[in-house]
């Protein structure tokens, strides 16, 4: 029997409910590429440019680093609730991310004039930061509780406040894991490829336990000590 394109479509979304959770990380990868492009030429981005990039990257993380979490939540409800219980956890997700990005905010903004005189070395400071972060226990900890599960209330406002509940927890472990990460590519410039570079190598070691954080370390030292030595090459010309 010959099968439609439109049944095989239906088919995909019916067996993967996360569907329109990827979709919107690709849109909002996308709005963050324009977001670039539209400042590349500009020695730094407004203010207003800083805030849009910064509401969009964890929308555009959750597909990459939290697609699992997101179906784990369609399978622990009720199926005809099941996108209601997915918006409930990226609701959760995002305020997560939100509010721990006010304060890097204003570190990027206070260390801005700095980054206009020697970009390269506050490039360099921020991944040495990223770096030692790597190494801490709470890191660790936090990157093994990215898979961490909960159980939901079947249906009512319980149902939606743990959806909600669940997605700000495995938020707070992706704000944890990645922070610094993060830091460091502001500081370095927030440069497009900076960020697809620093989500990549956090969905290498939440999804590599064995090898992916001592790789992601080595990595990071490795970029911190690049940009120094071009920082100190450059003062010197």
């Amino acid at each position: 029997m010959r099968v439609s394109a439109a049944s095989t479509l239906r088919g995909i979304c019916l067996r993967h409910p996360e569907w329109w959770v990827v979709a919107l990380s690709l849109t909002a990868w996308i709005s963050l590429w324009l977001t670039a492009m539209a400042w590349v030429h500009e020695h730094s981005e407004p203010l207003g440019a800083m805030v849009v990039e910064w509401l969009l990257m964890p929308v555009a993380m959750i597909g990459a680093l939290a697609p699992g979490s997101v179906r784990s939540t369609a399978e622990r409800s009720l199926w005809r609730r099941r996108h209601r219980a997915i918006a409930g956890f990226v609701a959760g997700y995002e305020m997560q991310w939100l509010c721990a990005g006010a304060p890097l905010l204003v570190v990027v903004l206070l260390l801005d004039v700095a980054r206009s005189h020697s970009a390269l070395l506050v490039g360099a400071a921020g991944f040495t930061l990223a770096t030692i972060w790597q190494c801490t226990p709470i890191k660790r900890r936090a990157v093994s509780a990215c898979h961490g599960k909960a159980s939901l209330a079947p249906t009512g406002w319980r149902a939606d406040a743990d959806c909600v509940r669940y997605g700000r927890t495995i938020g707070s472990t992706c704000v944890q894991t990645c922070w610094p990460m993060m830091l460091a590519a502001w500081l370095a410039g927030h440069a497009f490829v900076a960020m697809i570079a620093v989500t990549a190598m956090a969905a290498f070691e939440r999804y590599s336990p064995r090898l992916g954080p001592r790789t992601v370390g080595i990595m990071l030292g490795g970029l911190a000590a690049g940009y120094a030595l071009l920082g100190l090459y450059s003062m010197g010309t």
